[in-house]
């Protein structure tokens, strides 16, 4: 799409105007009167449409609003202009660059957005403080990385395997779908693995029994009283193989009285949570179904989990875990914030949590979760552990922990006899 030109007068500073100490005073009004010239500044919901870029949405949530295209040049020039990437790499340039693609070759705008965008990286290569830690982005709620110093090789709780196996097929699968009460789902090898630890052969039958039905793989045995299907679907929500795919199959087969999600998840406030807490979900909140217009507006609803359910392990009674430097894994219960997005930036975490104060934590397959049981009418909850804050620093140090603890509740709760009775089987 051709970008006319605009023939708009060069604007003095606001008044309101926050100059950003490092950047220079002509380079700060030269780049202010080329955007002013942008119809993308026209609107919020134009301006929020450059952001979709892998590289720019991360600080799409937490990119000001405006009602004129002056306070709005004047409020993404100082919000940009401050915020890095985790490389540390300055955000302001890549705006340019993605603002200017969107002009084609000739265009006199776009030759001014080449040369503010060449200033720019001239600017960033010479000023040293760019390679410093990103102090001025950091949210002030995340603390530095918890350190927990273990060799996870020693702990009673790791899974390095999976159980081993006796192979049945799907005619032997019929003839034990009316045993089944629970249908645990994981995403990751490494939760798979943690629940796969504490699953015992199935009655009767000297292994945990392996099934192969379609596109699933499904792990038969006996998960505290309870004869439990264990199994593993992709990371997320949509696409092949995702959670809402996996869980309507699994319901289909096996008419579970319930599906528990059991995994990993990143927590909101290390000055208030730790490693290995674990996060019982109240509701699941979808943040990627949105409105964008002026202002964004999240459109889902925020589905409860099943009160039975629910009930049952806000009222758990003698659960301990106990991590590896001796401090015990606290119960959380709450809303748990679900999307597509992988995240670990700080930025957009903040902006989650400003959107949405009430949740506790977030991870990635909740809202399909409770789409597919929601529709079936299947007993429903998500149960997933604390591993990592979500802010830059991700890495899988302490997941195969999370995963554990949160396996460890699950299995507690589900050793209580007649703590499933009320369900009926779906």
């Amino acid at each position: 799409m051709i970008l006319a030109l605009k023939n708009l007068p060069k604007m003095p500073l606001a008044k309101k105007h926050i100059m950003i100490i490092g950047i220079p005073n002509h380079f700060y009004t030269r780049c202010r009167n080329v955007l002013l010239q942008c119809e993308e500044f026209d609107t919020n919901a134009k301006l929020r449409a450059i952001f979709i870029t892998e590289k720019l949405n991360p600080f799409s949530l937490g990119l000001p609003e405006a009602t004129n295209i002056t306070e709005r040049v004047d409020l993404c020039l100082n919000y940009l202009l401050q915020k890095r990437h985790s490389s540390g790499e300055p955000v302001f340039p890549i705006f340019l660059e993605v603002l200017r693609d969107r002009y084609l070759e000739g265009n006199a705008l776009r030759e001014e957005l080449t040369q503010c965008m060449e200033e720019a990286k001239q600017i960033w290569k010479e000023d040293k403080r760019s390679l410093l830690p990103r102090q001025e982005i950091i949210n002030p709620s995340i603390s530095p990385e918890e350190e927990i110093e273990y060799a996870i090789e020693d702990q009673p709780w790791y899974a390095p395997n999976l159980p081993e196996t006796q192979e049945i097929d799907e005619n032997q699968c019929q003839s034990l779908k009316q045993e089944i009460d629970v249908v645990i789902m994981t995403a990751t090898d490494v939760e798979l693995k943690a629940v796969a630890k504490l699953l015992k052969p199935y009655p009767r039958r000297k292994k945990v029994l392996l099934a192969y039905v379609g596109p699933e793989t499904y792990y038969l045995g006996k998960f505290g009283e309870y004869n439990t299907v264990v199994t593993k679907c992709r990371m997320g929500s949509i696409g092949e193989g995702s959670v809402i795919l996996a869980t309507e199959q699994a319901q289909r087969l096996w008419s579970p009285r319930a599906v528990i999600m059991v995994g990993i998840a990143f927590g909101k406030d290390p000055n208030k949570q730790k490693i290995a807490d674990v996060l019982v979900a109240s509701q699941i909140i979808s943040y990627e179904q949105q409105r964008i217009g002026e202002e964004i507006v999240y459109r889902s609803s925020i589905p409860p989990s099943h009160t039975t359910l629910l009930n049952r392990f806000e009222n758990v009674q003698n659960w301990k875990f106990t991590r590896p430097d001796g401090l015990h894994s606290n119960l959380i219960v709450g809303p748990i914030l679900s999307g597509e997005k992988l995240v670990d930036n700080p930025e957009f975490k903040a902006a989650l949590f400003q959107q949405f104060p009430q949740a506790v934590g977030g991870e990635m397959e909740g809202a399909g979760l409770c789409a597919a049981s929601g529709r079936v009418g299947t007993a429903w909850i998500l149960v997933k552990s604390i591993c990592d804050w979500g802010d830059g620093k991700k890495h899988k140090k302490h997941q195969p922990l999370a995963a554990a603890v949160a396996a460890s509740l699950v299995h507690h709760v589900l050793s209580q006899k007649t703590v499933l009775n009320s369900i009926k089987k779906s």
